[in-house]
């Protein structure tokens, strides 16, 4: 579900404890890289970066989470290897379009090596 390093946005749903309020619950999104669940969290939930060294990180319980999305950063670069029979490519995603150093991705712009890490 979420994978950890990856950027995500993931948008929850808190009880509003304003008194003044015009519904019981408030509407509130989060941005930043999962983490690792520390030990000491025993309850099902997930880890954000918040990017303030004061406040490193904020733990979400699942069941407030409404909806996520994952985000790809700006100028974010990936490179993997694929094994194939006698050779090893390489794959490259930069910005979320999909490279792949073969003969077949050369002449049509995809290739099984490619489509391994599509998503």
């Amino acid at each position: 579900m979420y994978s950890i390093g990856s950027s995500v946005e993931i948008r929850t749903r808190q009880r509003s404890y304003f008194i003044d309020r015009t519904s019981d619950y408030e509407y509130v999104t989060f941005s930043g890289k999962v983490l690792p669940l520390p030990s000491y969290c025993n309850y099902p939930a997930v880890a954000l970066s918040t990017g303030d060294p004061s406040f490193p990180m904020r733990i979400i319980p699942l069941h407030t989470i409404e909806g996520y999305v994952e985000k790809e950063e700006e100028g974010e670069t990936r490179a993997y290897t694929v094994q194939s029979k006698d050779k090893t490519y390489l794959v490259t995603k930069v910005n979320g379009k999909m490279y792949c150093n073969c003969v077949g991705f050369q002449y049509h712009r995809r290739c099984r090596h490619s489509d391994i890490y599509k998503d």
